[in-house]
């Protein structure tokens, strides 16, 4: 019996069909095939047609991947694919897939065995590193079915890969090289010399210092502070071969708007570079408009880009509850599912951090066994103080040389209290404080300019309680 599951199998049974539903596509865009046909002939491969050298990318592909799997999963998933992309009708009339390896059907396995060799025999003359024709001219004659080709062709090869699992990181540089071949056609696909990047030469230490400047924010500095003791431990324990407790490092943020949730995980992305969860650090930031497509097929084209830039990062989606607006919200449902599974394949390199209001995270959350299971750890951004958004105002006139006077700070401060004392769902929290501030330095600017006095450096700097706008 082959050592395949009936998900995997399923799964294997949607690639190779939607492959085969563009190749079918492209082969009816007739400018693309007069593309095709001028590119196929410079290359002394005019005897394909669109559909046959789309087969032949795809098993191109599945020969990068192959290599790892037993010989009898290879030659089921290859023959599989070949009479998925020809032949659906046989697929349909066996009892058992399974028998599609059996003896009686030994020249038919030899016919797609002995194609996959031409494929890796030719790619091999061509380039040191295979090559693919179509991601090329699809990336400059028809964008969308660029996306929807290079990320299908993608995940086909993400699955091929999963059926024999490497803890030794290979699958993910393979991974890379695949990447590299289906989405950037016009780069090149050698390796090239690592160029040096500047060092980064900040600690452990002074990263946590940036979050413990923040202001306010008391209970998620001790939140984090928590989870990086915990983490330092679990590596500790790692070292001397000690039980380590499983450790999700996905988290839930809830606040409201402009409580430092954003800057916090840029920070925590820093923080878990540093700690070796990751190896980059980048914080990739999205909503519900980078994630979920207004047409079918491409709600998780759209997921597998933003989750690509965010591998060996952080993946910060904003508002995230929004990503299932309605229960028949479909392209809602397919893009948390598609980021389920893709937070599954990348488990050792992808962390994810959802945030948005604390009622309707944790209604998202709790409504998905797939999400719940994987976040865990909630850390709530409170409301700023009047304080506090004081203290964040004048972080701002220290950055643009401002200062105010002392009827300004009293007015601003009671001005702040107002505004926290008939707050609603809409409190800007820090960008009120920025949004006061930059309505300041306007009416600073207009009471200047029908100031007669000579404009000296302390006038320029200075904003009065007149410039502090009220509620």
């Amino acid at each position: 019996m082959v050592a395949i599951d009936q998900e995997a199998l399923a799964l294997l049974n949607e690639y190779s069909t939607s492959l085969k539903v563009l190749a079918q596509k492209l082969e009816d865009d007739r400018y693309f095939a007069d593309m095709v046909a001028k590119s196929n002939k410079r290359a002394s491969t005019s005897a394909y047609t669109v559909l046959e050298y789309a087969f032949f990318e795809i098993i191109t592909v599945f020969n990068l991947c192959a290599n790892p799997l037993t010989n009898s999963l290879q030659k089921f998933a290859l023959v599989y694919i070949g009479l998925k992309f020809y032949s659906p009708n046989f697929l349909k009339n066996q009892a058992n897939l399974r028998s599609i390896l059996n003896e009686e059907n030994q020249e038919l396995i030899s016919h797609y065995l002995n194609y996959s060799q031409r494929v890796a025999a030719y790619q091999q003359t061509i380039a040191q590193e295979p090559t693919l024709l179509y991601p090329g001219i699809l990336k400059t004659h028809n964008r969308s079915l660029f996306d929807e080709y290079s990320s299908t062709l993608y995940r086909f090869a993400s699955l091929i890969i999963s059926f024999e699992p490497s803890t030794t990181g290979a699958n993910a540089e393979l991974l890379k090289k695949i990447w590299a071949l289906t989405h950037t056609p016009d780069e090149e696909i050698k390796e090239k010399p690592i160029k040096s990047e500047p060092e980064d030469k900040e600690t452990l230490e002074e990263v946590l210092q940036q979050l413990q400047a923040l202001i306010g924010l008391t209970k998620v500095k001790q939140q984090v502070t928590t989870l990086v003791n915990f983490i330092k431990i679990q590596k500790e324990r790692e070292k001397e071969g000690l039980h380590t407790s499983k450790l999700s490092y996905h988290c839930v943020f809830t606040g409201a708007p402009g409580t430092g949730k954003t800057t916090v995980a840029r920070i925590l992305a820093k923080i878990y570079k540093k700690l070796g969860v990751v190896s980059q650090g980048q914080l990739v930031e999205t909503d519900r408009s980078g994630m979920v497509a207004e047409y079918a097929g491409q709600t998780a084209v759209k997921v597998d880009k933003v989750v690509q830039q965010a591998l060996n990062g952080v993946l910060f989606i904003d508002e995230a509850y929004a990503l299932i607006g309605e229960i028949s919200d479909n392209y809602g449902q397919e893009s948390v599912a598609t980021l389920l599974k893709r937070m599954e394949d990348h488990r050792d390199n992808l962390v994810v951090i959802a945030a948005g209001y604390p009622n309707e995270m944790e209604t998202f959350i709790n409504d998905n066994p797939g999400l719940k299971s994987r976040f865990n750890r909630y850390i709530e951004f409170d409301d700023y103080t009047a304080k506090e958004l004081f203290e964040i105002y004048k972080l701002f006139c220290t950055k643009a040389d401002y200062i105010i006077t002392k009827k300004a700070a009293t007015k601003l401060k009671k001005t702040f209290q107002a505004h926290i004392d008939n707050k609603d769902e809409t409190f800007g929290n820090g960008r009120l404080a920025r949004n006061i501030f930059e309505k300041s330095v306007e009416r600073q600017a207009n009471r200047l300019t029908l100031n007669k006095e000579p404009l000296t450096k302390v006038l320029l700097q200075t904003l009065e309680a007149e410039d502090i706008p009220s509620l």
